[in-house]
Protein backbone atom coordinates (compact mmCIF):
# COMPACT_ATOMS: atom_id res chain seq x y z
CA UNK A 1 0.00 0.00 0.00
CA UNK A 2 1.68 3.39 -0.52
CA UNK A 3 0.98 5.45 2.55
CA UNK A 4 1.38 9.81 2.31
CA UNK A 5 2.68 10.51 5.94
CA UNK A 6 2.62 14.14 6.86
CA UNK A 7 3.93 15.63 10.13
CA UNK A 8 6.14 18.82 10.54
CA UNK A 9 8.32 17.14 12.73
CA UNK A 10 10.82 15.74 10.52
CA UNK A 11 11.83 12.74 13.09
CA UNK A 12 7.52 11.95 13.74
CA UNK A 13 7.24 11.91 10.09
CA UNK A 14 10.18 9.76 9.50
CA UNK A 15 9.91 7.23 12.30
CA UNK A 16 6.02 6.47 11.17
CA UNK A 17 7.16 6.18 8.06
CA UNK A 18 10.04 3.41 8.70
CA UNK A 19 7.33 1.60 10.80
CA UNK A 20 4.69 1.60 7.73
CA UNK A 21 7.75 0.27 5.97
CA UNK A 22 8.75 -2.25 8.32
CA UNK A 23 4.73 -3.40 7.80
CA UNK A 24 5.62 -3.86 4.03
CA UNK A 25 3.96 -0.57 2.77
CA UNK A 26 5.70 2.20 0.39
CA UNK A 27 5.76 5.73 3.03
CA UNK A 28 6.02 8.62 1.43
CA UNK A 29 7.14 11.71 4.05
CA UNK A 30 5.99 15.24 3.76
CA UNK A 31 7.03 17.99 6.25
CA UNK A 32 3.29 19.64 5.23
CA UNK A 33 -0.15 20.11 4.52
CA UNK A 34 0.31 21.85 1.66
CA UNK A 35 3.51 19.71 0.65
CA UNK A 36 1.12 16.57 0.68
CA UNK A 37 -1.80 17.64 -1.20
CA UNK A 38 0.55 18.57 -4.28
CA UNK A 39 1.76 14.99 -4.09
CA UNK A 40 -1.46 13.89 -3.90
CA UNK A 41 -2.55 15.76 -7.26
CA UNK A 42 0.58 14.40 -8.85
CA UNK A 43 0.38 10.70 -7.52
CA UNK A 44 -2.44 8.32 -6.50
CA UNK A 45 -2.05 7.18 -2.69
CA UNK A 46 -3.88 4.36 -0.66
CA UNK A 47 -3.77 5.99 2.92
CA UNK A 48 -2.87 9.36 3.95
CA UNK A 49 -1.53 9.86 7.55
CA UNK A 50 -1.68 13.08 8.56
CA UNK A 51 -0.34 14.92 11.94
CA UNK A 52 -3.84 17.52 13.19
CA UNK A 53 -1.32 20.35 14.84
CA UNK A 54 0.39 21.70 11.83
CA UNK A 55 1.70 25.05 10.53
CA UNK A 56 -0.10 26.71 7.50
CA UNK A 57 -2.20 23.73 6.39
CA UNK A 58 -2.72 21.56 9.17
CA UNK A 59 -4.25 17.81 9.38
CA UNK A 60 -7.79 18.39 10.02
CA UNK A 61 -8.09 20.80 7.08
CA UNK A 62 -5.89 18.62 4.69
CA UNK A 63 -7.99 15.61 5.64
CA UNK A 64 -10.78 17.92 4.37
CA UNK A 65 -9.86 18.89 1.54
CA UNK A 66 -8.58 15.79 0.37
CA UNK A 67 -12.58 14.13 1.46
CA UNK A 68 -13.54 17.22 -0.37
CA UNK A 69 -11.51 16.78 -3.83
CA UNK A 70 -12.06 12.88 -3.79
CA UNK A 71 -8.19 12.07 -3.47
CA UNK A 72 -8.99 9.28 -0.68
CA UNK A 73 -12.29 8.63 0.83
CA UNK A 74 -13.14 9.20 4.27
CA UNK A 75 -11.81 5.39 5.45
CA UNK A 76 -8.28 6.02 4.35
CA UNK A 77 -7.21 9.22 5.98
CA UNK A 78 -5.74 8.52 9.91
CA UNK A 79 -4.98 11.80 12.02
CA UNK A 80 -2.30 12.16 14.02
CA UNK A 81 -1.89 14.12 17.25
CA UNK A 82 -0.53 14.56 21.14
CA UNK A 83 -3.33 16.51 21.50
CA UNK A 84 -5.96 15.54 24.09
CA UNK A 85 -8.72 13.39 23.19
CA UNK A 86 -11.12 16.24 24.61
CA UNK A 87 -9.12 18.86 22.34
CA UNK A 88 -12.12 20.32 20.02
CA UNK A 89 -9.77 18.87 16.50
CA UNK A 90 -9.94 15.46 18.02
CA UNK A 91 -13.32 15.96 18.94
CA UNK A 92 -14.30 16.72 14.93
CA UNK A 93 -12.30 14.11 13.35
CA UNK A 94 -13.93 11.73 15.56
CA UNK A 95 -17.28 12.93 14.91
CA UNK A 96 -16.44 12.56 11.38
CA UNK A 97 -15.72 9.15 11.86
CA UNK A 98 -11.79 10.01 11.19
CA UNK A 99 -9.78 7.70 12.95
CA UNK A 100 -7.44 9.02 15.36
CA UNK A 101 -4.00 7.92 16.25
CA UNK A 102 -2.44 9.47 19.60
CA UNK A 103 1.38 9.93 19.94
CA UNK A 104 3.08 7.86 21.24
CA UNK A 105 2.22 5.22 19.69
CA UNK A 106 3.55 1.43 18.75
CA UNK A 107 3.98 -0.42 15.87
CA UNK A 108 0.62 -2.96 16.65
CA UNK A 109 -1.75 0.03 16.44
CA UNK A 110 -0.04 1.54 12.83
CA UNK A 111 -0.39 -1.69 11.84
CA UNK A 112 -4.06 -1.23 12.93
CA UNK A 113 -4.78 1.64 11.82
CA UNK A 114 -2.97 0.91 8.33
CA UNK A 115 -5.99 -1.77 7.64
CA UNK A 116 -8.62 -1.19 5.38
CA UNK A 117 -11.97 0.03 7.25
CA UNK A 118 -13.62 -3.81 6.66
CA UNK A 119 -10.80 -5.10 8.63
CA UNK A 120 -10.37 -2.82 11.45
CA UNK A 121 -14.03 -4.04 12.58
CA UNK A 122 -12.64 -7.43 13.24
Amino acid sequence: MRVLVVDDEFEVCDVTAKMLEALGHTAVRCLSGEEALQRMVDDPYDLLIADINMPGMNGVDLIATTIALGYLPKRRTVALTGLDFEHKAVQRLTAEKIFVLFKPFELSALRWASRPLRQRSR
